[in-house]
């Protein structure tokens, strides 16, 4: 970790919460503007124009008072809860396989609906992991370059998670979360010769039974390779968000001007929301989005350098990676730089469980930006006599 300044200088994750709380804010503005926009021809199928932006602001207001809980609770906390998160993710993970009460949409098991409303559980699988993978790492440092002590205990965790949502199917937030925590696993000090069968390996075996697997992976592969060998089916889609980049030039068509959102770009608002961005407020207001996004990310990165311990370090790592991959993989997907998979940008497109729990997550790095360095939390003891609990 890096050296921390003196107690009576300026903190540096103290002086990045105004920034973080700033660009949140200006990112849910820059959202809610763009899902009226994109989202009105299909909310008068609901009787108002309003239907979306409504449930946008109400989300938003849910995801302000989680935000606000969690800036104020300590995170060292979360260390004793960590085993409950745990246990809560993999029962959400069950549930939503089980008939009755997971719900199918698009031939994937991957909401629970109660009372007209509903949340995914691996949204809520993202933040849990990194939660407990923080304090596992945290905890067992000395042991983390041991294969069996280190290293196992983690990936097996990881790996029973990823098959129950690679089950659902949701292939795109599986390989999400893994990215995620083998780069947290990395910055702990696990040894590369352990993560290096895995990456070089099991990728490409993974990659291929996926493909030979899911018939739509391999059609949507496929598109991505060539867009017009399929223009009607997988390459659709891309195609349609590649018309509206390119309509929308330095300056774009105009708020509210997109054409593309008129039935023929499919979730608009919400997978590629980014691409209605580029053709109604053109590159111009593309780079906004992606500056908003760099400027948020870079105070997270600050707020990890600072953090007061190695818990704090890797907790607010784990946060930066999954807003940030996130963000790149849902702009890296709509520009046809990836195969397509309908992943939300974090904070703009319409969405309850991911809006919620990245803006509690950003609460989170918010609280360990108030801890000075060097201050002893004093909340909960984690010493055994062989060292090594879960």
């Amino acid at each position: 970790m890096s050296e921390y300044a003196q107690r009576d200088e300026p903190v540096v994750g103290q002086t990045s919460i105004g920034p973080v709380v700033l660009l949140t804010a200006a990112l849910l503005g820059f959202g809610i503007v763009m899902i009226f926009s994109t989202s009105g021809v299909l909310a008068d199928r609901f009787g108002s124009p309003y239907f979306f932006l409504r449930r946008q602001a109400m989300w938003i207001a849910l995801g302000s008072a989680g935000m606000l809980f969690a800036s104020l609770f300590d995170y060292h906390n979360y260390r004793s809860l960590s085993l409950l998160v745990l246990a809560a993710v993999f029962v959400g993970l069950i549930a939503v396989l089980v008939p009755g009460l997971g719900t199918r949409f698009n031939g994937a098991k991957r909401w629970i609906r109660f009372a007209g409303f509903g949340f995914q559980p691996s949204e809520v699988a993202k933040l849990g992991l990194v939660v407990y993978m923080a304090h596992f790492l945290s905890r067992h440092q000395e042991r983390i370059r041991e294969f069996f002590h280190g290293f196992v205990p983690p990936v097996a965790i990881l790996m029973a998670a990823l098959m129950l949502i690679v089950v659902e199917p949701d292939l795109g937030t599986a390989a999400l979360i893994g990215v995620v925590i083998f780069s947290m696993l990395f910055v702990a000090g696990i040894r590369i010769m352990h993560i290096a069968p895995i990456t070089l390996v099991a990728g490409p075996v993974g990659l291929l039974v996926l493909l030979t697997r899911y018939a739509y992976m391999r059609r949507r592969f496929l598109a991505f390779l060539d867009p017009d060998i399929d223009p009607l089916g997988a390459g659709y889609h891309i195609r349609q968000s590649l018309i509206a980049i390119g309509s929308g030039g330095i300056l774009g068509v105009g708020l509210g001007s997109s054409q593309q959102k008129l039935y023929y770009l499919s979730e608009a608002y919400t997978d590629f929301i980014y691409s209605v961005i580029c053709e109604e407020l053109g590159f111009v207001g593309a780079m906004v989005v992606v500056a908003l996004f760099v400027a948020l990310l870079y105070h997270g990165i600050r707020i990890c350098n600072s953090a007061p311990d190695l818990y704090g370090t890797l907790l607010a790592f784990g946060i930066v990676m999954l807003i940030g991959l996130q963000a790149a993989v849902h702009i890296a997907v709509v520009t046809a730089s990836v195969p397509t998979k309908g992943i939300s940008l974090p904070l703009v497109s319409f969405g309850g469980s991911n809006l919620c729990l990245t803006m509690f997550a950003l609460g989170i790095l918010v609280n360990i930006a108030r801890h000075e360095p060097g201050e002893s939390p004093g909340v909960i003891s984690y010493e055994s006599e062989d060292g090594y609990l879960p």
